[in-house]
């Protein structure tokens, strides 16, 4: 039985690469966060910051962990620091609602920064917050310091903390109580065209996958109006695309020779049910892959595909938090329907533009005609004015004739012959907007 104060498998993989030192652990394995905090949090390591990146240090605590067989000892477990007391999270958190939902803290030392840092986690894990709000730190490094108190859930609300060793996901082995989603595809063989054994195989694969969706309070659906063989969970704000595709026997082959991984409850799969699962965010910025391999079945690794969409969400979450800078859901829908009005109003002007040009060559047209009839007339009076001098009869009415041709083609060249209308508008393609657009996307808004 492990010590109640020990670290688990990952903790100590981390702290003891910061002991060995070979490979530095900082702030650009933005994986590792999450568990250094948590060593820092004990005590057996400390951060040091530059230029806004923070590098692990081991501790004296560190160290003693590590020499007395993963448990610490007594002098040092949950030993407090004298020289830095600690920010009750209540009070900190009272005192914040009292000040408006704000707090500035001028120009704090580096011990400062920790405290209040620390009561903001500690308002956060014990769950202090109130219901539809959250915390913002701004100034952890360097500057002022503030904190605040803002509408909107947090975006991690979406998803559950799920333990290390989570166990495989149960497929179901009949066809019954279906998801609607899952019922859909059924009926749809056109869109979902796997045919028989594959097909039967493929719609337990996504009901399984719907259950564990559904139990983890995720939403499933078909995206959008794009009715695609395939069923989309939606976590948080993001949306991940769930495909099941025959696995060729190229692929087959590959997934066969680079699969090391098998579990007792994996049996081998006929060729003909063999299946490649393949994961996307909606409407598509990447894809994964999940296969039948030797020994190793896409049931076994469903669990697999769900920690994948929950790590990526998470991790799009952070970085959507550090870009908004602690901006909520509604502020950020503000920005993005403001954007789309940007982007629709570049591309009706872009329209306009390429419209424009149409119409000025219309124009050029027309005026070089006008010019050009009036040119031929007064070539034709002149003519007519040199015919008066000539005796010969038969030259004279030879010359009538000609002179009568060129101002009846000048007729032809001549717009105001029949006085025009408004050039009638065409279709644009999208792409002759590009060069109008100032960087937009023709096709699409912009995302943000």
């Amino acid at each position: 039985m492990q010590p109640p104060n020990a670290l688990d498998e990952r903790e100590l993989s981390i702290l003891v690469r910061i002991a060995l030192g070979v490979k530095p652990v900082t702030s650009r394995e933005s994986r590792l966060t999450k568990t250094v905090y948590a060593l820092q949090d004990r005590k057996l390591v400390v951060l040091t910051r530059t230029k806004g990146f923070w590098s692990a240090v081991l501790t004296e605590s560190g160290r003693l962990y590590l020499e007395n067989g993963n448990h610490l000892p007594a002098a040092h477990a949950n030993e407090p620091n004298k020289d830095e007391p600690a920010i009750d999270p209540e009070d900190f958190l009272r005192q914040l609602i009292d000040a408006g939902g704000m707090l500035r803290i001028s120009g704090p030392d580096e011990a400062a920064r920790r405290q209040w840092w620390g009561a903001t986690q500690a308002a956060r894990r014990d769950g202090l917050i109130p219901d539809g709000y959250h915390l913002t730190f701004k100034g952890r490094d360097q500057g002022d310091l503030e904190i605040r108190l803002k509408t909107g859930g947090p975006h991690q609300r979406h998803m559950r903390s799920r333990p290390k060793d989570r166990r495989p996901i149960h497929v179901p082995q009949h066809l019954q109580d279906l998801h609607p989603v899952v019922a859909e595809l059924r009926d749809d063989h056109l869109a979902f065209a796997l045919e028989g054994s594959a097909r039967q195989r493929g719609l337990r694969l996504f009901q399984a996958i719907a259950d564990e969706a559904t139990r983890c309070c995720y939403k499933v659906r078909r995206p959008g109006d794009y009715k695609g063989g395939h069923l989309e969970v939606v976590i948080g704000d993001e949306g991940w695309a769930v495909a099941l595709q025959r696995q060729e026997l190229a692929t087959r082959l590959a997934a066969q020779s680079s699969s090391t991984r098998k579990s007792p409850d994996d049996i081998d799969v006929p060729p003909a049910q063999q299946l490649r699962l393949r994961l996307w965010q909606w409407p598509g910025r990447g894809s994964c892959d999940w296969y039948d391999g030797d020994g190793v079945t896409l049931e076994s690794q469903l669990w697999q595909v769900i920690v994948h969409m929950e790590k990526a969400t998470r991790e799009i979450c952070h970085a959507v938090a550090m870009i908004d800078g602690g901006r909520s859901p509604e502020e950020r829908q503000r920005e993005r329907d403001q954007l789309r009005r940007e982007w629709e109003t570049a591309r009706a002007h872009a329209r306009e533009r390429v419209l424009t040009q149409d119409r000025l060559q219309v124009l050029a047209a027309e005026m070089d005609g006008w010019q050009r009839a009036r040119t031929i007339r007064q070539y034709a009076d002149e003519l007519a004015s040199a015919r008066c001098m000539i005796t010969d009869e038969g030259h004279r009415q030879s010359l009538a004739d000609w002179i009568d041709w060129i101002k009846s083609y000048a007729d032809t060249v001549d717009p105001l012959t029949e006085p025009p209308r408004f050039p009638q508008d065409r279709a644009v393609d999208p792409y002759e907007l590009i060069p109008h657009l100032d960087g937009f996307n023709p096709y699409n808004p912009p995302l943000i």
